[in-house]
């Protein structure tokens, strides 16, 4: 049997694809999973296509590629030459993880049709073209570009998100949804809105420097970037973006660690540490923390391996679930272990408080979304 992995995607539209032609593909879409025996979700959306599936390695592989190049797309991913010269790419971008003998992180198969890939809920008279978008940096390169003066490396996630972890030096967005991040750049970062900040009585983070942002896989990027540039007042070359997000940032970083030379530098003899804890290190580059995940895996460590709820909560509070000091646990540090919503981080919260809580009993609050 192939190895295992977990693939997640997307593709940014060109041109918007009808909501009821997607729905008219959604078994077109559950088929082509179905026959290759993989699982996860997959959003089929008017903007694009956005996703995590999980099986054996080629199958999944396949069942992506089949997905994003299926003719009910249409002219979806298409650029006319004239527009395409000066237009972000419509390429398909992928993160691969490989199980190493765990099983899959889905037991089912969800395909969801959104009119949003991320929704950011701007008004009608509010255009977001996002064929025109960051300029996008490699994960190798990743480091280099966020150590340059001048340089504001932001993260676009939510605060839940950013404090389970992010990159040394980032400036967090501190949102609740992805629905206000507009309103947060225009106090914030907009290069003309001095008088606006004046009157909100808000700082500006100095918006004529260049801006890095990341989100976890990429997609939040895509409209964050398209929002500086076009609304902001941004130059489309002073705004990048993490190509393939934290998630393939932390995939880069753990597969370059498998060559002793990156190791070349670590101190191995150290009585502080062996050689497993330098290379956890090494492969977390400038990262620091846990990356949040939006599925069963939770959440991602320093070497884009999957823990679970539990490991994810132990990490951020300290505490282990069911023990008889769970009661210490702070409200933040368990929304920050698994607080998707809030509804979330209140099931854990009053998990966390129980002296009786067991791991096992811990309710999935993803499915209590309904």
């Amino acid at each position: 049997m192939d190895e295992l992995a977990t693939l997640s995607f997307f593709r940014i539209a060109a041109n918007s694809v009808p909501l009821e032609r997607l729905r008219e593909n959604v078994h077109v879409v559950r088929e082509l999973c179905h026959e290759r025996r993989v699982l996860g979700t997959v959003i089929l959306a008017a903007d694009g296509l956005n996703g995590t599936l999980a099986g054996e390695c080629v199958a999944v592989r396949e069942a992506v590629r089949c997905i994003a190049e299926h003719h009910f797309w249409g002219d979806a991913f298409s650029s006319s030459p004239a527009r395409a010269k000066r237009t972000s790419g419509t390429e398909l971008t992928t993160n691969e993880e490989l199980c190493h003998g765990r099983p899959p992180p889905y037991k089912r198969l969800k395909v969801k049709v959104k009119a949003e890939l991320i929704a950011l809920d701007l008004p009608s008279t509010v255009a977001l073209d996002l064929q025109c978008r960051g300029t996008e940096v490699e994960p190798a390169d990743w480091d280099d570009v966020v150590q340059e003066e001048g340089v504001l490396v932001l993260d676009v996630r939510n605060a839940y998100e950013t404090s389970l972890g992010t990159f040394r030096g980032a400036v967090p967005t501190p949102t609740n949804t992805f629905r206000e991040f507009p309103q947060w750049a225009n106090e914030h970062l907009h290069r003309d809105g001095s008088q606006r900040r004046a009157e909100l009585h808000t700082q500006p983070l100095e918006p004529a420097r260049r801006v890095a942002m990341f989100c976890t896989g990429g997609v939040r990027c895509e409209k964050a970037s398209a929002y500086l540039i076009q609304h902001c007042g941004y130059d489309p070359a002073n705004v990048l973006q993490l190509r393939g997000g934290i998630q393939s940032y932390l995939t880069h970083k753990a597969n370059a660690s498998q060559h002793p030379e990156s190791l070349a530098h670590a101190d191995r003899d150290s009585p502080s540490s062996n050689g497993e804890n330098a290379l956890s290190q090494d492969s977390a580059g400038m990262w620091d923390g846990l990356c949040y995940v939006f599925d069963e895996r939770t959440a991602l460590n320093a070497r884009g391996m999957s823990i679970g709820k539990e490991e994810a909560l132990r990490i951020a509070t300290g505490v282990k679930v069911g023990s008889t000091g769970a009661d210490k646990a702070t409200d933040e540090g368990v929304g920050a272990a698994i607080g998707a919503t809030r509804r979330e981080r209140e099931a854990f919260e009053h998990q966390a408080h129980a002296d009786t809580c067991n791991a096992s009993t811990v309710p999935d609050a993803r499915e209590q979304r309904g």
